[in-house]
């Protein structure tokens, strides 16, 4: 997926920060693809981004890690080149992932990217009645208390609202996975 993320038009890749980074593993990959870059790495979750830091620091990965919420980033305003996040919109409430999508906006520069990775949004019914029960039971008894919601909340729309301009072609970053690639104008 880090390889797939497209940049900004003019090339310029400075900053990058990947919210929800849970243990690190797009951040690091993108150090990796961006050497030069600064990253930033947060998450909600204490324990997560000071293993993220361990792993970071084992494979010699100069990425920055804080535990920060992604509505509340504290970064400035029009930091970074790039942001991003990795199977995580799905874990939040439609109206926490509306406040995220809107501190991405405030924390993306003119020109910069955007780059939800998450489940494909589908409203279409599961093929088999053991879809629909796998779906059920998945949100049900996994913890997945929102990712039902999610396939409905209408994120590309928030996207919009927000004031990117969304790219109507999904980038296919992985199987099975949906991509909102959307950019800040200039």
């Amino acid at each position: 997926a880090a390889q797939k993320l497209p940049i900004p038009a003019d090339g310029t890749v400075r900053r990058i920060l990947d919210v929800g980074t849970g243990i690190g593993q797009l951040a690091m990959a993108l150090k990796e693809r961006f050497p030069d870059a600064e990253v930033w790495g947060i998450d909600a979750g204490g324990p997560m981004v000071r293993y993220a830091h361990l792993r970071a620091v084992e494979r010699g990965l100069a990425v920055n890690f804080a535990q920060r919420l992604g509505e509340d980033t504290r970064f400035p305003d029009g930091f970074f080149d790039l942001v991003t996040s990795y199977i995580m919109f799905h874990e939040v409430s439609p109206e926490g992932t509306q406040a995220m999508v809107n501190e991405a906006w405030r924390v993306t520069r003119p020109g910069g990217v955007f780059y939800p990775i998450d489940f494909k949004l589908t409203n279409a019914p599961r093929r088999t009645a053991y879809g629909s029960y796998r779906s059920w039971w998945d949100h049900r008894w996994n913890n997945e208390v929102w990712s039902l919601k999610f396939r409905q909340n209408g994120l590309p729309d928030m996207i919009r609202k927000a004031g990117f301009n969304l790219n109507e072609v999904e980038p296919v970053a992985l199987q099975n996975v949906g991509v909102l690639n959307a950019t800040k104008p200039a």
